[in-house]
């Protein structure tokens, strides 16, 4: 099964694509980054403005795509503390249409996508140390 791991970093979007198979390592077959630059999309009050959200619905739409293009069959993904400790970390009704529109646009299982959302709201998983370079 080919699968990929989507970090949503405070710098970076790394999606890691791997090859798994049941009781064998996973062996990497593709890596795609794109810049986010998370800190400096943050207003005074520390919330993530409406270009951040813009550029990070967008960024995370190139990843995907990437996913799909490259034969991912289930995407899960993680965020940095940044995007959960920001003022707005909650997305707005607005927001969440946006990202819903760009999963909708990947073919492949999302389910897993949906869940890491909901237990990064509630802040219960990060994949890393606060950074992603």
């Amino acid at each position: 099964m080919r699968l990929g791991v989507l970090d949503v970093g405070s710098n970076t979007v790394h999606l890691l694509v791997v090859d798994a198979h049941p009781g064998a390592r996973p062996l990497p077959a593709h890596s795609h980054k794109a810049e986010l630059r998370l800190a400096q999309l943050l207003d005074d009050s520390g919330a993530i403005g409406s270009d951040g959200i813009g550029k990070l619905v967008d960024v995370v739409h190139e990843c995907l795509q990437a996913a799909e293009d490259k034969g991912v069959e289930e995407v899960v993904a993680f965020a940095t503390s940044a995007i959960r400790d920001a003022v707005n970390g909650e997305l707005s009704p607005e927001a969440q249409a946006k990202v819903d529109e760009a999963l909708s646009s990947f073919r492949g299982n999302t389910q897993a996508i949906t869940d890491a959302a909901t237990s990064v709201k509630a802040g219960t998983d990060d994949a890393g140390d606060g950074t992603n370079t």
